[in-house]
Parts: C-alpha cells; sequence; structure tokens
C-alpha cells in the first residue's frame, strides 16, 4: 500500500463515494480539517483504500474483490499502523457487505469484536416542528461560539448552554466534512436530565441548518438515552452498521 500526502487526499475521495454514513468522520479527514492517513494500493489506478482517522474509527473503501487485499490490510492495520503507533484498539468500518467480509475474515485473525453503531439522520420538518416545543428557562444562557480544538485545522460551531454563568451543556460540531457535521454532547453529570442537553443540541442543529450543513447523529447501542434525545430533537433512526473492534486486551488474553 502507498500512503498519499494530504495535499493529494482530495483526488481519492471518489473511492469512498458509496459511504452513506459517517460522513463527517471520513472527509473531515480528506478535506484537511484533522490529519488522517490516507493508503491506497496504487498511486495511478487505485483499485481500493484505506483511511485511517485521528478517532481511532477507521474506512476501507473501493473494490474488495481486489486480490491480495485480506492479506495486504491484515499487514497495514495490524503490522504497521497500529504498532507503529502504540495503538490500543482500533475500529474499522465498511461501506458494503462484501467488505464486511474481507474485513471479518481479517479481524478474526486478532480476536476482533463486533458491534454495531446507532444511524440517525435529520428529518428537517419535525427538527423545526419539535423545536417550537424547546423553552429556555430565565436563568439560561446560549451561546453559539466558534472553537478549535482535537487538533482541528478549522473552528468548528459550538452551541453552550450556561446557568447562572456556568456551562451546563454543551454540542459540538467539531467533524465537518461533506457539507455534514458530526455531532458530540455532554452535560455536566449534576445537571443531566434537566433538558440542557436538548436546548445546546437545538441550537447547534439551528446553526449547522443555517449554513446549509446536514447534522448526523450517531452512537453506540448502549447509550440509550442519547438514542432518545436524537428521536425527540427530529432524528429518524436508520440501519444499524457493523463496527469491527480490535482491542489489545482481548488479543493478548487469547494469546495466553
Amino acid at each position: 500500500m502507498q500512503k498519499i500526502q494530504k495535499k493529494d487526499y482530495l483526488r481519492y475521495s471518489d473511492l469512498f463515494h458509496t459511504y452513506r454514513y459517517n460522513l463527517p468522520v471520513i472527509y473531515s479527514s480528506l478535506e484537511g480539517q484533522y490529519d488522517g492517513e490516507l493508503y491506497v494500493n496504487n498511486y495511478e489506478n487505485p483499485d481500493y483504500a484505506i483511511l485511517f482517522t485521528p478517532f481511532d474509527f477507521h474506512y476501507v473503501a473501493g473494490n474488495p474483490d481486489t486480490p491480495y487485499a485480506p492479506e495486504t490490510l491484515n499487514h497495514l492495520i495490524f503490522e504497521d499502523y497500529i504498532l507503529t503507533k502504540y495503538k490500543e484498539e482500533a475500529v474499522v468500518f465498511c461501506p458494503s457487505g462484501q467488505w464486511q467480509d474481507v474485513i471479518s475474515s481479517v479481524f478474526n485473525r486478532h480476536s476482533g469484536v463486533y458491534d454495531v453503531r446507532k444511524i440517525f439522520t435529520l428529518n428537517t420538518n419535525h427538527f423545526m416542528d419539535k423545536g417550537k416545543n424547546i423553552t429556555i428557562p430565565e436563568d439560561v444562557t446560549v451561546r453559539i461560539l466558534y472553537e478549535q480544538d482535537f487538533h482541528s485545522a478549522c473552528p468548528y460551531p459550538v452551541a453552550r448552554v450556561y446557568k447562572n454563568g456556568i456551562c451546563v451543556s454543551f454540542c459540538s460540531g467539531f467533524m465537518l466534512g461533506k457539507k455534514h457535521a458530526e455531532i458530540d454532547i455532554s452535560t455536566v453529570e449534576s445537571e443531566q436530565n434537566k433538558g440542557y442537553g436538548k436546548i445546546a443540541a437545538a441550537a447547534l442543529i439551528t446553526e449547522l441548518l443555517k449554513r446549509d450543513i446536514i447534522p448526523d447523529w450517531c452512537t453506540w447501542p448502549y447509550r440509550e438515552v442519547s438514542q432518545i434525545l436524537a428521536k425527540k430533537l427530529g432524528f429518524e433512526s436508520q440501519p444499524d452498521v457493523t463496527a469491527n473492534i480490535w482491542l489489545k486486551q482481548n488479543e493478548h488474553e487469547h494469546n495466553t
């Protein structure tokens, strides 16, 4: 596999066109917001690629029937990337069932485990209707800020909810790519279940829509509160996506 220079990433972005989820995660690296690492099997006429993002979510793309793809990816993921980056875990996603078969054959060699990601897309009309019922308490203020953290190359929008001058909740669109934004939301533990997260998320979504950016909502199955909140805001469930997961601890235990 051949490593691509960051300035050339967009030249190979068409390989990832079959993805229907995690677009801001993928394209925030391809478009240069974050420093991912892109590899292709051929500079001039690539059959397939793998993108390593700085968030430990990685993506294969292209033709899964390319000869020697399983062996090549096994070497790149487990004998190169994980070892040289001293990674404790890695999660790889696939755009199709054929690619899933390939990656499963690789992860099975390393005691890989499998989970799913819950995927939600926004129904804008439902969001507008539900937003009418969101009230902001008198002691609460909401601010839209543009912040730059997580080694982002550009500012991204964050909605912060302040109660008596103290930030109690925020919702950020910290990954931006292909006119989509990945949402991250957090509320101070002592202030949870009071509606502040919903206020923050609604404010951020409104800001994103003003900029013609589509908010994406993805979470793990055990985060039931997150799924409930997504639906309250007008997001609709999409088919689950398989997450191929490697944990260093699991492979160590299997080999001892």
